[in-house]
């Protein structure tokens, strides 16, 4: 699964310079990298040691072999989410653009997941809610007494927005229609689940109120279309390549939540701010949808190299066009949000470094 995804438009090559019967519930994502990244390594030495072979000067005695030095993986989500195709895109720029590194887009869980595997080190980046991140950093919430004083951030990518979908002709027109439903919350593990049951918790939902579906995006979606669910809740950049095919299959209907229920979600959990999804995202949306959102973060650990690091920022600001004919969602970077939802604490230095290289302040 791992590798370079395609999202509706044409894979382009990086510059140089993401009764009703019961739906089941999702196998384990976990990133395969024991044994993945070793073969992956011992081919990818022979092979650069042979290029060195063949381009040794006949007669010379001497070989021009260059090792690749360090390997790197990077969590994202579900294949059909926002998070693989940006880190797949993401990974195939900094292949192309730095000496000395390879590097891997992992299909995971999402950010639940990508936050132990950084912190037990399988994976070196990964793609993450700042809910999540700020939670664990803290030792909040389902982290609990499990602080990770090591997370670190290298920059706010863009705006995750939650969206609540439902087939047209089902009737549902507002989130407190979900009473009794069956629902698809997202796969445990994800930041989605997490997101799901928080603004559930707000709408007065509580356990016994619906029946949770813990599905991935595209076992969600596959489930909404046949039938077995009836609302699927996703948080993710505009749009969503999932509801975007879905909508042109099917008829769906995006719910709105009220005035009064997003400033009680954000009072509640101040790192959710206001979104709008604007008419024309999705086929058939003819209206402005409210709702709230979170910040898609680029995550790592305190000891990751700073000067790599800033490199790797340079590239993906430089480069958002290229990145966005891989993730659309990759449209929303922008330096002037790049430490957006990032408390100062958290900020890496990489991104200091990076931010101050450009003329501007960092938190």
């Amino acid at each position: 699964m791992s590798g370079a995804s395609k999202t509706g438009t044409e894979e382009t090559a990086p510059p140089s310079g993401g009764s009703r019967a019961p739906a089941r519930r999702a196998p384990s994502a976990r990133p395969r990298h024991s044994f993945a990244l070793k073969v992956a390594s011992v081919l990818c030495l022979l092979l650069i040691a042979l290029s060195g072979l063949g381009a040794a000067q006949e007669g010379s005695g001497t070989y021009d072999i260059r090792l690749v030095k360090r390997f790197f993986s990077i969590g994202t989500a579900s294949i059909s989410g926002m998070y693989y195709p940006l880190g797949s895109a993401m990974s195939r720029l900094f292949n192309s653009n730095l000496d000395g590194i390879v590097t891997i887009p992992e299909p995971t869980k999402g950010s639940v997941d990508n936050i132990e595997y950084l912190r037990r080190g399988e994976i070196a980046l990964a793609l993450v809610q700042n809910d999540v991140a700020f939670n664990a950093f803290h030792g909040k919430g389902a982290y609990e007494g499990r602080p990770m004083p090591t997370l670190r951030v290298l920059a706010s990518l863009y705006s995750e927005v939650l969206h609540v979908a439902v087939r047209q002709e089902s009737g549902l027109r507002t989130p407190d229609d979900l009473r009794g439903k069956v629902l698809a919350i997202g796969e445990e593990g994800s930041g989605t689940a997490v997101n799901s049951q928080i603004i559930l918790e707000q709408l007065g939902l509580k356990a016994g109120d619906f029946t949770p579906s813990f599905l991935g995006l595209t076992k969600a979606i596959a489930a909404l279309e046949g039938g077995y669910v009836d609302a699927v809740f996703f948080t993710g950049g505009l749009p969503s390549e999932g509801f975007a095919l879905l909508g042109k299959r099917m008829p769906i209907r995006l719910l709105s939540f009220s005035p009064e229920m997003r400033q009680k979600v954000i009072a509640a959990y101040p790192f959710w701010q206001e979104e709008i999804i604007p008419a024309g995202t999705y086929p058939g949306q003819v209206n402005d949808v409210a709702t709230v959102g979170l910040r898609a973060l680029l995550c790592t650990t305190a000891g990751f190299d700073a000067d790599l690091g800033e490199r790797m920022l340079g590239l993906i600001f430089d480069q958002v066009p290229y990145l966005a004919t891989m993730s659309r969602a990759a449209a929303g970077l922008r330096l002037d949000t790049a430490t957006k939802g990032v408390p100062a604490e958290m900020l890496h230095q990489a991104a200091r470094q990076f931010l101050t290289g450009r003329g501007l302040a960092a938190p």
